[in-house]
C-alpha cells in the first residue's frame, strides 16, 4: 500500500511538472517576450505630422525635429554636463533601468539639434537617440483653434479611433490637430533601399511636390516589410512583383500609386571591363544575352508554365505567380536614348535624397555593343 502511494505521489508530482512545462511552451509568452527583451530592441521611427497653412500658404503650424535619449545597458553620469540634466534626475532613471538592463528606458525628450549633436560627440555607452517631431507655432495668434498635440492617454489607447496607435505616439488633442488627425499623422513608408521601388517613391514625391521629409521612409528589406504591412506598423509598401501580388491577395491592399509616368523599372545587365575588354569573354557575355533574351520572349509567349515553375521554385501560392506573371512582360528592349534618360532621372533623385553621395552620368556606365545581336531575338 505504501509502494501504491508513492507511486502516486511520483506520478503527480511529475505531472504538474510536465504540465508546467507545457503551459510555458504552450500558452505563456512572458518567459519569450524577456527572451526577445534581452536580445532586440525595437526602433520605432516616428513619422513628423502634417503642416497647416493659411489661405496665403503661409504657416500657421509646422514641425520641428527633436530628440529623446533613452538608455539600454549601464553607463557614467557625465551626461549631465552636455544636456543640463540634474544629477538626481539621472541616478533616479538609471536606477529603475537596472531593474531591466536590455529594456529601452527614457531618460529626457526634447532634445535640440544642437544638444543631440553635443551628445553624440561624447559617445555614451548604452545610450541611444530617438528622432522626433514637435509641433511649431510661428504666428501667437489662433492658438484655441489650431489646439495642441500630446501623448496618446490610456483612455484614448482604447478607442477605436485609435485602435492602430501605441503608447508613446503623439495625437491632437484639442482644435484643429485633433478634427484632423487622420490628415495630419504622419505617415510611415516601408522599402528597400536603393531598390527600384525606392527610387519610385522618390520620384512620387517629387511629382506630387513633396519630398522625403515629408514622410517617413522605413528601411525595410521585402521579408520584414510584409510582415511590418500586415501588422500595420507602416502605412504603405513601396514593392515588387511577387510581393506586390502576394499582399494584394492575401490582405486586400489597395494600389495608391505605380510607376507609369515616373520609375522604370528596368533591369540591366552588368559586366566589368575586364571582361569586355577580353575577346573570348566577351564573346561568351554576348551569347549570354542572346540566351538570355531568348528566354524572356519564350517566358512572355507561356505564362502558365512560367507561373506554375515560379510555384514551384519559391513555394509561393500559385495564384499569387499567376497574378505576378499576368502583370505584365519582362522583356529586352533597346538600350536606347530614352532608357538612358529614364535612368539618369532616377540617379538623380537618389543623389537629391542623399542616398547616392555625388551625382554622376549615366550614359558613362551604358555599352550597346551587343544591341545588333539581341534585336534579332527582339
Amino acid at each position: 500500500m505504501r509502494m501504491r502511494t508513492l507511486q502516486v505521489i511520483v506520478l503527480l508530482i511529475f505531472a504538474l511538472i510536465v504540465g508546467r512545462l507545457a503551459y510555458i511552451q504552450l500558452f505563456d509568452s512572458r518567459y519569450d517576450d524577456l527572451a526577445r527583451a534581452n536580445v532586440l530592441r525595437h526602433v520605432v521611427q516616428y513619422p513628423p505630422r502634417g503642416e497647416v497653412f493659411d489661405r496665403n500658404g503661409e504657416y500657421l503650424v509646422q514641425s520641428r525635429e527633436c530628440y529623446e535619449i533613452g538608455k539600454q545597458g549601464f553607463d557614467t553620469a557625465r551626461m549631465c554636463d552636455v544636456l543640463g540634466l540634474s544629477r538626481a534626475r539621472l541616478e533616479r532613471e538609471l536606477a529603475n533601468a537596472r531593474m531591466r538592463p536590455r529594456a529601452p528606458r527614457l531618460i529626457m525628450n526634447y532634445i535640440s539639434k544642437e544638444d543631440k549633436l553635443r551628445f553624440d560627440e561624447c559617445n555614451f555607452r548604452g545610450f541611444y537617440t530617438v528622432y522626433r517631431t514637435i509641433r511649431s507655432y510661428p504666428r501667437k495668434i489662433g492658438g484655441n483653434l489650431l489646439g495642441d498635440v500630446g501623448e496618446i492617454n490610456e483612455r484614448q489607447l482604447k478607442m477605436k479611433r485609435y485602435a492602430d496607435y501605441r503608447s508613446g505616439d503623439y495625437v491632437g488633442q484639442s482644435g484643429v490637430e485633433k478634427a484632423y488627425e487622420e490628415e495630419l499623422r504622419g505617415k510611415k513608408i516601408a522599402v528597400a533601399r536603393g531598390s527600384s521601388a525606392h527610387g519610385q517613391i522618390l520620384l512620387t514625391l517629387r511629382k506630387a511636390g513633396l519630398t522625403p521629409k515629408d514622410v517617413q521612409l522605413v528601411l525595410l528589406q521585402p521579408a520584414d516589410a510584409l510582415g511590418a504591412f500586415n501588422s500595420g506598423d507602416v502605412a504603405a509598401w513601396a514593392i515588387w512583383d511577387p510581393y506586390f501580388s502576394q499582399v494584394v491577395l492575401e490582405t486586400g491592399a489597395r494600389v495608391l500609386a505605380d510607376g507609369t509616368g515616373t520609375a522604370n523599372g528596368y533591369d540591366f545587365q552588368v559586366a566589368g571591363t575586364g571582361a569586355l575588354s577580353d575577346r573570348a569573354r566577351n564573346t561568351a557575355v554576348g551569347d549570354y544575352l542572346v540566351r538570355l533574351a531568348r528566354a524572356m520572349v519564350f517566358s512572355d509567349t507561356h505564362r502558365p508554365e512560367r507561373a506554375q515553375a515560379w510555384a514551384q521554385d519559391t513555394g509561393l501560392p500559385i495564384e499569387v505567380t499567376r497574378k505576378a506573371t499576368d502583370a505584365g512582360p519582362n522583356l529586352p528592349i533597346p538600350l536606347d536614348r530614352s532608357v538612358v534618360d529614364s535612368s539618369q532621372q532616377l540617379a538623380d533623385a537618389f543623389v537629391q535624397a542623399g542616398e547616392i553621395p555625388r551625382p554622376f552620368r549615366f550614359a558613362d556606365y551604358v555599352d550597346t555593343r551587343f544591341q545588333q545581336q539581341l534585336a534579332a531575338v527582339r
